[in-house]
């Protein structure tokens, strides 16, 4: 026999022999084991631990398992799929970028090694999740994880957020806004004088208007002494006392009436036509009136 023929007969006796290996079959539950599977489902249900539960129900929804359990089974898992809670990560940086090569550790243990977009399926209750991207510090959050919620979002952002450049300009001197000077200008020698006239003229109104009152006073007192009649006095020297004050005092209000007219009238004449104000010498004016029973003064004066 040649080398061909071993050749061919060695492969043909190994397929054989693989052919021949007898492969196990899954081992189908007995009927006490379907029904443990599904009492320790419940209970699992009940304390929380939906993955252990669903694998529980998945054995004793199998087709081997007795009509009445395996449809009990299948109804639980229906139901534990609907209540089971899944989250779904979104890790990105400070500036929005997704982030994919995440490990994600659940309680202390590695929960995935990547993220995808897909629901994580997690047992309800709370926990602490730990985020680790490479040369970046991990992030933790602790979570309080509900019944019912699915594809519920969490974003997470790791990493440092990097200082903005700014660029060092001279700073800009402030804008100042000058107000436009405002210029007084002193009034004038005319305008000192004419005013200074006109406040004498209202000065020598008054007094007129008082000198005329005690003039009037003066006569009446006269007409009570002479009882109306100046032919026939009682006591003609009260009478003739009253009558010369009532004279002199009636000259007195009527020069000071006529002057203070005229010297409003001068002032109000100066001060309109002196023209614009402009720097004035006058070093001070003073104005006073000297007045007695005789005759009405005015006294001017200032430096001028």
């Amino acid at each position: 026999m040649g080398l061909r023929s071993i050749s061919l007969a060695l492969s043909i006796g190994v397929a054989i022999a693989v052919t021949g290996v007898p492969i196990p079959a899954r081992a189908t539950p007995s009927k006490q084991q379907c029904v443990d599977d599904n009492a320790a489902a419940q209970e699992l249900r009940r304390q929380g631990h939906f993955a252990d539960a669903s694998d529980r129900l998945e054995h004793c929804a199998a087709p081997s398992c007795p009509d009445i359990v395996r449809d009990d089974c299948t109804r639980r898992l229906d139901d534990l799929k609907l209540a089971q809670p899944s989250l779904v990560f979104e890790v990105r940086s400070p500036d929005g970028k997704d982030i994919i090569a995440v490990r994600v550790s659940l309680d202390g243990h590695l929960f995935t090694d990547h993220l995808d977009g897909r629901p994580l399926k997690v047992d309800p209750g709370p926990h602490t999740f730990t985020f680790d991207v490479p040369n970046e510090p991990a992030v933790t959050e602790r979570l309080l994880i509900r019944e019912g919620e699915i594809a519920r979002h969490e974003r997470v952002v790791i990493g440092s957020v990097s200082p903005p450049v700014v660029a060092t300009t001279a700073p800009t001197p402030p804008e100042v806004l000058l107000a436009p000077a405002v210029q007084h200008r002193a009034p004038s020698a005319r305008q000192v004088i004419g005013l200074s006239a006109a406040g004498l003229g209202v000065v020598g109104a008054v007094i007129g208007a008082v000198y005329g009152l005690k003039a009037r006073s003066a006569w009446s007192e006269v007409k009570n002494d002479c009882q109306g009649d100046p032919s026939h006095c009682a006591d003609a020297a009260s009478a003739n006392i009253h009558r010369s004050q009532g004279l002199s005092e009636a000259t007195v209000s009527t020069t000071a009436f006529v002057a203070g007219a005229a010297l409003i009238a001068g002032g109000a004449y100066l001060y309109l036509t002196a023209g614009e104000r402009g720097e004035s010498k006058t070093k001070g004016v003073a104005v006073s009136a000297a007045v007695d029973a005789q005759r009405v003064g005015v006294v001017l004066q200032g430096a001028f």
